[in-house]
C-alpha cells in the first residue's frame, strides 16, 4: 500500500511551504512511514518516498475512523513537544477529516515551466512541464572526461552542481531529474532506472577578463510596467499613411489622435528602467572580486516599416548603439546612465544589431543579454523565435527575417558564449490586459530558454542583480566532454 498523489497533496496542504512531511499511514495492519515532499517541479506537485523513521519537522498520521491505534499513540509519544502534528481520519473515496473539518485536496501543482541547463561539450537548454527529462548523449571513453554541470530555474533558482557519470562509453539515453532531500535537493542522472551520477567538487573557475553587457532599453522596471503602457497609450498619434501603430505586446490597434504634451518634461520616461539599470550595476559589483572591463551595448525599437511614432514620446534614433567604451565592472554607473527607457513599438527589437556590434570587437568576450525582447524572427520556420512569430503571438509589423542563429554561431566560433537575464514578473492591475501580457512574456521567455541559457528574474534591482551574479558564474567556463545530441522531451 502506498500514498496516492491526492493523499499526499491533502497532507501537504496542512503544512504550507516546501518542507518535507513525515506521514504515518496507520490504515494497514503495520504502520508505514512515508516522506512527502511538496515540489512544484514534480508531476502532481508532490514526491512520496518510503521512510524508515519519523524525522524532525511536521508529522501527519492517516488513521481509519475510530480510536487512535497503538502505533500512532507510540509515535505521538516519541515526538518533540514543539513538533507540529496532524491526525487525519480516512473516509471513503479518499477524502479526509482533520479536527472535524474536511481536508481540501489541492489540484495538481503544475507550476511554471522548468528550465534546465546541462553543460557538457555542448550546453543543452531544456524546458519541460516537469522533471525528470529525457536526453540523448554520447559518453566519452575516458572516465575523467565524463563530467557534467546541471543547473536550472523555475519560480526560483534550482540547485546546481557538478556530477561525474558512471556509465559505459557510447550513445545512451539518460533521464535527468531532481531528487528531493531533507538537507537540500540534488540532481540525479539515471540510465535505465539506475542512478549513474555522483556529485564531485567543481573544477576551478576559468578567469573572465572582459564582459559585454547587451541591454534592452524597452524593458521597464517591476513597478513601472503600467506607467510605461500609459505613457505610450496616452500620447499615441496616427503613424504613416495607411499604417497602424502596434502595441508593445505584438497586437495592433488603430492609433487615436491625441494631442502630444511636452515630451518627458521631468524625466519620467527616462527613469522607467532605472531599477533594472541599478540591478545590473549591483550585480556587476557583486559578481567580480576584482574589477574587469565591461562594454555596454544597447538595443531598442525604432519607428518605420509600418510602425508609427507615438507623439510626445522619445524613441531611440537607432536600433542599437554602444556607450563610450570599456568601464570597470565596479564603476559602470556612467555607462549604464546612457541606455534609459524608450518604449517598444511592437514586441521585436534590434537584438540582432546589438550582437552584430559585439562581433566588431577585436577581443572576444562573453556576452550577457539583459532584457525581455526577442530579435526579429529567423527564416527557419522551426526556430523558436520563428515559431513564436508564426504560431503563438498576435500579428506584428515584422517584414524582414532576422539573423539571430547566424549571429550566435559567429559568436560561438569567436569564443563568445552568450547567456540571458530575463526580467519579468511585472504586476498587471488590468486583469484582461495583464493576462495577455503575462502569456506573451511566458512564450518569449520559453523561446529564449530553448536557444540560450536563460535566467528568469523579477524585474527588480535585487532580482536583476542576482541574475547577473548567476550568469557571470556560468560564463566563467567549464571543461566537460559529454556530448548531448538531441532536443529533449518531457519525462
Amino acid at each position: 500500500m502506498t500514498l496516492t498523489a491526492d493523499e499526499a497533496r491533502g497532507v501537504a496542504s496542512l503544512f504550507p511551504g516546501r518542507t518535507a512531511i513525515a506521514v504515518l499511514d496507520a490504515r494497514p495492519a503495520a504502520a508505514l512511514w512515508w516522506d512527502v515532499f511538496p515540489r512544484s517541479w514534480a508531476a502532481g506537485g508532490v514526491v512520496t518516498r518510503p521512510a524508515a523513521l519519523p524525522r524532525s519537522g511536521p508529522v501527519a498520521a492517516i488513521i481509519p475512523p475510530g480510536e487512535i491505534p497503538g502505533p500512532v499513540r507510540t509515535a505521538l509519544a516519541q515526538l518533540a513537544d514543539d513538533q507540529p502534528f496532524a491526525v487525519l481520519t480516512a473516509r471513503a473515496g479518499g477524502t479526509f477529516t482533520h479536527m472535524g473539518r474536511s481536508v481540501r485536496v489541492p489540484a495538481p501543482a503544475y507550476a511554471q515551466t522548468v528550465y534546465l541547463t546541462i553543460e557538457g561539450r555542448q550546453r543543452l537548454n531544456v524546458s519541460a512541464d516537469h522533471l525528470p527529462v529525457s536526453v540523448r548523449a554520447v559518453i566519452p571513453e575516458r572516465q575523467k572526461q565524463r563530467v557534467v554541470r546541471i543547473s536550472g530555474s523555475q519560480e526560483e533558482p534550482l540547485p546546481e552542481g557538478w556530477y561525474e557519470l558512471m556509465a559505459d562509453p557510447g550513445p545512451v539515453e539518460l533521464n535527468v531529474g531532481l531528487e528531493p532531500r531533507r538537507g537540500g535537493d540534488g540532481w540525479v542522472v539515471y540510465r535505465e532506472d539506475q542512478a549513474i551520477s555522483q556529485p564531485i567538487a567543481p573544477p576551478p573557475p576559468a578567469p573572465l577578463r572582459r564582459l559585454v553587457v547587451v541591454f534592452d532599453r524597452t524593458c521597464p522596471d517591476y513597478d513601472h510596467l503600467s506607467d510605461a503602457r500609459r505613457w505610450v497609450r496616452g500620447e499615441r498619434t496616427r503613424g504613416e499613411r495607411g499604417g497602424r501603430n502596434f502595441t508593445a505586446f505584438g497586437g495592433s490597434a488603430e492609433a487615436a489622435e491625441v494631442p502630444a504634451p511636452t515630451a518627458d518634461p521631468h524625466g519620467q520616461q527616462s527613469g522607467l528602467n532605472s531599477g533594472i539599470r541599478n540591478g545590473v550595476l549591483e550585480g556587476l559589483r557583486a559578481a567580480f572580486s576584482e574589477p574587469v572591463p565591461v562594454d555596454v551595448v544597447w538595443f531598442a525599437d525604432v519607428a518605420g516599416s509600418g510602425l508609427g511614432k507615438p507623439g510626445g514620446v522619445r524613441l531611440a534614433e537607432w536600433g542599437c548603439g554602444r556607450t563610450f567604451g570599456p568601464v570597470q565592472s565596479n564603476a559602470a554607473d556612467a555607462a549604464l546612465s546612457v541606455p534609459t527607457y524608450v518604449p517598444g513599438l511592437d514586441l521585436w527589437d534590434d537584438l540582432d544589431g546589438a550582437l552584430a556590434e559585439v562581433l566588431k570587437d577585436r577581443e572576444p568576450a562573453p556576452v550577457l543579454v539583459v532584457g525581455n525582447s526577442p530579435p526579429a524572427p529567423p527564416e527557419d520556420p522551426h526556430h523558436p523565435f520563428a515559431q513564436l512569430w508564426r504560431l503563438v503571438l498576435p500579428p506584428s509589423t515584422v517584414r524582414a527575417f532576422g539573423q539571430f542563429p547566424e549571429l550566435l554561431s559567429a559568436l560561438d566560433r569567436r569564443g563568445c558564449p552568450l547567456v540571458a537575464v530575463f526580467p519579468t514578473g511585472h504586476p498587471t492591475p488590468d486583469e484582461a490586459w495583464g493576462d495577455q501580457y503575462q502569456t506573451v512574456q511566458r512564450h518569449v521567455q520559453e523561446a529564449f530558454a530553448r536557444v540560450v541559457p536563460t535566467f528568469p528574474v523579477l524585474a527588480t534591482p535585487t532580482g536583476v542583480a542576482a541574475g547577473i551574479v548567476q550568469a557571470v558564474r556560468l560564463l566563467r567556463g567549464w571543461r566537460s566532454w559529454v556530448d548531448f545530441q538531441e532536443e529533449t522531451s518531457d519525462g
